[in-house]
């Protein structure tokens, strides 16, 4: 039975770990063996793609056939733009054996066919993807306590961020549709970790972070009061309350108790467009096209079997929430061609609001 974008990010948030791929290479040793690999995270240390793809690295070297060395190295800046481009373009031999990590401002950005963007996913090779949620939160002293209260705060809301055409666009998108007073910060490049340390400063009082960053970061914190999520999409398309915070209104609920009715509209879809480029793949780990097949099959196999493995289990719930993992080519390949398979109309929409609100021209055709 064919199976579209939202079935499978449906399956995968309701538990079920997809796992189809090509098959593991029968012979022990690949290119891998012997070989110290770099690990490319496009994002500065502490951000929600660091953290996620630190926690990978002992994982898989336990399920790696091959002896191999895992470095992480940390390539930030222009919202992630930076060192995807460098992955991508500025190839050295030996480079088809490295990964990358992108995060949910690398996929709006090739969403919003940013001028920057040199790479293209069609031309890369996903091995695992992770679908994840955020939460977001304001500080105790701006006397929120409920999604109710955003109406008539009573201390001005300040949000820091990356940029309107990359990780705060669903974001954004969604503080426009409740029509509530906030003043916005862009240029924070460093991602969720120099948006969390703003947050710390004191800088802003009003932001959002990630599930695996919120619960090890800020969820303890006296001075933090938890608000909202952005929601998850569910198989029929409609944003419903992210299963790993049920008890935390979903952007949809937020609008709903601000303005009484539900939302709809283009702008409505073009949050929905926003939240599936951001959310169900939020992390994707690719290979280049030409990596060798044997590297390609026992990554994959080694993903694989660690979403098997009931530690990890466990282990990933703590630092994402319970969302888990897809694995192979064969699945997400399709699925990162849909999702950036987009209404060339509300692809317009979305011009015409960066243009209008934050002077974001439009790519030049």
């Amino acid at each position: 039975m064919p199976m579209n974008r939202r079935h499978v990010v449906a399956l995968a948030l309701g538990g079920v770990t997809l796992s189809l791929g090509v098959g593991i290479a029968d012979a022990d040793a690949t290119e891998l063996d012997g070989k110290t690999t770099r690990w490319i995270v496009p994002f500065d240390v502490g951000g929600g793609t660091d953290v996620r793809s630190r926690f990978h690295v002992p994982w898989l070297k336990k399920y790696l056939k091959s002896r191999v060395n895992i470095v992480i190295e940390n390539k930030p800046g222009a919202g992630s733009i930076s060192g995807t481009n460098l992955f991508y373009v500025n190839r050295a031999r030996g480079d088809e054996l490295n990964l990358l990590s992108t995060g949910g401002s690398t996929n709006i950005a090739m969403l919003m066919q940013q001028p920057a963007v040199k790479f293209n996913f069609l031309d890369m090779i996903p091995i695992a993807g992770f679908p994840v949620g955020s939460v977001w939160y304001v500080s105790r002293d701006t006397g929120i306590t409920t999604v109710a209260d955003l109406k008539h705060p009573s201390k001005s809301l300040h949000y820091a961020g990356v940029a309107a055409s990359g990780r705060d666009l669903s974001g954004l998108l969604a503080l426009d549709l409740f029509g509530i007073e906030v003043q916005v910060t862009l240029g924070y490049t460093g991602g969720g970790a120099a948006t969390l340390l703003a947050f710390e400063r004191g800088e802003s009082n009003f932001d959002m972070q990630t599930t695996s960053v919120y619960r090890t970061r800020l969820a303890d914190r006296p001075d933090v009061v938890p608000l909202f999520t952005d929601g998850v999409l569910d198989e029929h398309g409609d944003v419903v309350r992210d299963p790993s915070w049920p008890d935390l209104p979903s952007v949809k609920d937020v609008y709903v108790t601000l303005h009484g009715k539900a939302p709809s509209g283009p702008q409505w879809d073009a949050y929905k467009v926003a939240l599936g480029a951001r959310g169900e793949l939020d992390m994707i780990v690719w290979l280049h096209s030409d990596a060798p097949k044997d590297v390609v099959d026992e990554l994959t196999q080694a993903f694989r079997d660690m979403s098997h493995d009931p530690e990890y289990q466990q282990a990933l719930a703590k630092q994402t929430g319970g969302y888990p993992v897809i694995v192979g080519p064969d699945v997400l390949k399709p699925l990162v061609k849909q999702t950036f398979d987009v209404d060339p109309g509300v692809r317009e929409w979305l011009y015409d609001w960066l243009e209008r609100k934050y002077n974001i021209r439009r790519p030049s055709k």
